[in-house]
């Protein structure tokens, strides 16, 4: 799996918000480096709650746009070992934000690998960093 970051316990969560503006590209297609920009940006979202973090994978479209998602967590940390695998399909209208995977697990931010992947019209997408908005 792949670490999609890692946070130093003493960055709050709501830098997150400033280190989406500071990811570069939000998809890579892993085939071919040269590709037209892709059609949608995608990301993770954490946020810290009562019962725990919650973690979001969404994606932003900027044209209609279909295909499938994978998202993997996994989560070591004092509290024990955790492991979630969610997949499906999705559609999304031009400038659609979606939510395609969630988890509310506890721990702190750094305690979870996480491994977002889309494809769309045959193309697979590595989905990396926080979730940027950038239509």
């Amino acid at each position: 799996m792949t670490r999609l970051y890692r946070l130093p316990p003493s960055v709050p969560l709501l830098g997150i918000a400033a280190l989406a503006l500071a990811t570069g590209v939000a998809a890579h297609d892993s085939r071919d480096s040269t590709a037209a920009r892709p059609p949608l940006s995608c990301g993770v979202v954490m946020e810290k709650g009562a019962s725990g973090i919650s973690i979001e994978a969404r994606l932003q479209a900027r044209e209609p746009v279909s295909g499938s998602y994978e998202l993997g967590i996994e989560k070591t940390g004092a509290s024990g070992r955790a492991s979630i695998r969610q997949s499906g399909a999705f559609s999304a209208a031009s400038g659609e934000t979606k939510t395609l995977g969630r988890a509310m697990l506890s721990g702190a931010p750094e305690d979870f690998d996480i491994d977002f992947k889309l494809e769309v019209d045959g193309k697979r997408m590595t989905c990396r960093g926080v979730f940027p908005i950038e239509l």
